[in-house]
């Protein structure tokens, strides 16, 4: 039999409906993940290391929209034509564009690989790998990287994506501000939106 309390309880739900008092609440996610984010560090297999060349600082990017659930990601593109987060020597300002739908709950991501019209298709993995192909969804893990301020692990990348073999690679990431990302081009290859600029850092 219900008791006053809860009689009460969904009295008050029935009057404040309108005003969104009683709808389900969101996902709880680990951090705000709104907006741009630099690669600062990672593991290909060989132990966690810093970018090591100035001229790829900020040249390994993610940005989320997360009205439209979009997560695009740029890599700087050298005079030879290379994206590979040890080898490419950014020296042109052009950058490769990759382009997920995403959805995000507690500590984990799932994005899912998307491919505009005109952008160059995606690299496919081995089918001996285990790695996801694109256009299957891709789970990763989040975690607090405790040694940096706004800084999170992320355990996985899709294939291919900042040398990633889509399995054990690790990577880093910090926020920075929305305006390095604007200038890669890639949020209008992707159809996302900017929204408001991060805080830099």
């Amino acid at each position: 039999m219900p008791t006053h309390q809860q009689i009460l309880t969904g009295a008050l739900c029935a009057l404040t409906i309108v005003a969104g008092a009683c709808e389900e609440e969101g996902p709880t996610t680990l951090f705000d993940e709104k907006g741009t984010w630099a690669l600062s560090k990672y593991d290909l297999g060989e132990g966690i290391t810093n970018i090591d060349l100035p001229e790829r600082i900020d040249q390994f990017l993610l940005n989320f929209d997360q009205e439209n659930e979009i997560v695009s990601a740029a890599a700087c593109i050298d005079s030879m034509d290379r994206i590979d987060i040890t080898e490419s020597l950014c020296d042109t300002g052009k950058f490769a564009c990759r382009c997920f739908t995403y959805s995000y709950n507690e500590s984990l991501m799932v994005w899912t690989e998307f491919q505009p019209e005109g952008n160059p298709a995606p690299p496919v993995p081995d089918e001996d790998s285990g790695a996801s192909k694109p256009g299957d969804p891709f789970s990763i893990q989040l975690d607090t990287y405790p040694e940096s301020s706004g800084t999170y692990r992320f355990s996985g990348l899709p294939f291919g994506l900042f040398s990633s073999d889509g399995t054990s690679s690790k990577y880093v990431f910090q926020v920075r501000g929305n305006n390095k990302f604007v200038a890669t081009g890639c949020l209008d290859v992707c159809g996302a939106s900017s929204g408001e600029p991060a805080a830099e850092m």
